[in-house]
């Protein structure tokens, strides 16, 4: 199983630079790479949905494709003519898909069937029992505006729905689950059967992210 981390995959270092220098009393442009939904197959890693702060303090997410080429003698390099950074596509926050999930550690976690929180809004959760996994989570898709957590978000500085915006619940160990905690802002979208999760706490900065796959059938997976 990958385990969404660089060093999961025996890369030793791994540099994107975005060049770009900040004014006095603006943002420091950078990039979340923590809070991005990361998967390799074959020679290619894919980095989907990279938070990328700009220099006015707008977070925009970007999809980068990093393939590399592996030599006769087992040299690794980076496919420059292959790189590719490019806009993240615009996602349905409303479109959840309801069953298991396989995440944390392997453990199983429930999303339930969408609900609807009023003026064309869709609700979701997310619940794990686990003994040292357990979590839970909700979210709300939709505008800031008349949103059922409005207040804590625009008091955090949130002020585009580019996701489905809610609060999370519960969380059995944060020594598991370092940077989570009850009440954190989150923020949820989904992408065919993965479900990412980021973690804003009380601001508008990524902190860090959850990824959780939908299992084939009901059954743990």
């Amino acid at each position: 199983m990958f385990d969404g981390s660089f060093a999961g995959l025996g890369i030793v270092a791994l540099s994107l630079t975005l060049g770009v220098s900040a004014a006095a009393g603006a943002a420091t442009p950078t990039m979340f790479l923590e809070s991005a939904a990361i998967s390799g197959a074959a020679t290619t890693i894919r980095v989907n949905r990279v938070p990328v702060r700009t220099q006015a303090g707008t977070i925009i997410y970007k999809d980068i494709s990093l393939p590399f080429i592996v030599d006769g003698k087992g040299n690794v390099t980076l496919d420059q003519v292959g790189l590719s950074i490019v806009a993240s596509p615009t996602l349905i926050t409303s479109a959840f898909k309801p069953g298991t999930y396989n995440g944390i550690s392997d453990s199983n976690y429930v999303v339930g069937s969408p609900g609807s929180a009023g003026g064309g809004r869709v609700s979701g959760s997310i619940l794990g029992t686990s003994s040292y996994y357990g979590f839970s989570a909700n979210w709300v898709s939709g505008p800031i505006a008349g949103h059922p957590y409005q207040a804590a978000l625009i008091k955090a500085g949130i002020t585009s729905a580019t996701q489905a915006y809610g609060v999370v619940g519960y969380v059995y160990s944060t020594s598991f689950l370092p940077g989570w905690h009850a009440g954190d802002i989150v923020g949820a979208v989904q992408t065919s059967n993965t479900l990412l999760l980021t973690n804003y706490g009380t601001d508008n900065i990524p902190d860090t992210a959850l990824t959780f796959t939908l299992c084939p059938t009901s059954a743990a997976c």
